[in-house]
């Protein structure tokens, strides 16, 4: 009766817990949605002022000697979204160096890496850590971005951005992108450059717009990851909550044999006992 009891038990809990995950999965998926939608509508923009940048850099650029890297990379607030973070964070571990780099966190999750860094004596003065995402869906990322022109301009770093880029409704994997210097050709096809060459004319020198440019560019960009990381968050939620419903339901399924199994065997005892009890009679 106890293993009846306990078996019950299991049965309902899981049932509670398939009730939530299935409606965070139609939530997160009516997010993805939204989220990807934005991303349609702004990837456009971000791109072509990539190419407006890469024009009028090809003339003006000039090869620098970098001393290290500034690393911004996007966690998540929230959990339950499968490998997204861990796979980000092992992204960042794999390319940066704690002898010349730095790092600027984005979102909650991003704390365990800081955490472990700091415990290794990592210098708190080369970590800047924002603790929500939504920071950046408020665009509050101007004093950020002068920051990373100087460490660019004047501390001779460059700028890397690791992100979640997005590919389909069930595929999105862990990028990195250079953001300063500015890769030729990164950006854009050989033919969109050509176009915008023959047909725009700058004013005043290049030299002088790409330093105005910059920031904008740099804000463009970080927006335009930021769009593909929320956008592959709400998508991997979405995944790791279906397949928590799936293995939910088949646990239920082998609780409910089992549950099926015992109290047959409880009968069979039960009836095993009548007929004994009534053969001692005679």
């Amino acid at each position: 009766m106890a293993q009846l009891k306990k078996l019950k038990e299991q049965q309902t809990s899981i049932k509670s817990i398939n009730k939530i995950t299935k409606a965070m999965k139609l939530v997160s998926t009516a997010k993805a949605q939204k989220a990807l939608k934005r991303l349609k509508g702004y990837k456009n923009y971000y791109l072509q002022i990539g190419n407006v940048v890469d024009d009028i850099a090809k003339d003006v650029l000039q090869k620098k000697t970098f001393k290290g890297t500034t690393f911004i990379f996007f966690t998540s607030d929230l959990g339950l979204v499968g490998g997204y973070n861990s796979n980000i964070i092992k992204l960042v571990k794999k390319e940066f160096n704690p002898k010349t780099d730095k790092l600027i966190v984005i979102g909650k999750k991003g704390n365990s890496f800081i955490k472990e860094l700091i415990a290794k004596n990592f210098p708190k003065e080369k970590i800047v850590s924002i603790q929500s995402v939504e920071f950046v869906e408020a665009k509050n990322l101007s004093s950020n971005v002068r920051s990373l022109l100087s460490d660019y301009l004047e501390k001779n770093l460059k700028i890397v951005c690791v992100y979640t880029k997005y590919i389909s409704q069930i595929s999105f994997e862990p990028s990195i992108k250079t953001l300063l210097p500015i890769e030729i050709n990164k950006n854009n096809t050989n033919n969109n450059k050509d176009k915008i060459s023959s047909v725009t004319e700058y004013e005043p020198e290049k030299e002088i717009l790409l330093k105005e440019i910059l920031s904008i560019y740099l804000e463009s960009l970080l927006f335009g990851y930021y769009l593909e990381s929320i956008t592959s968050e709400h998508t991997s939620r979405r995944v790791a909550m279906e397949n928590a419903t799936k293995n939910g339901d088949d646990m239920l399924k082998k609780l409910s044999i089992a549950f099926n199994r015992e109290r047959q065997a409880k009968i069979t005892q039960e009836i095993s006992e009548v007929i004994g009890g009534a053969e001692a009679l005679k």
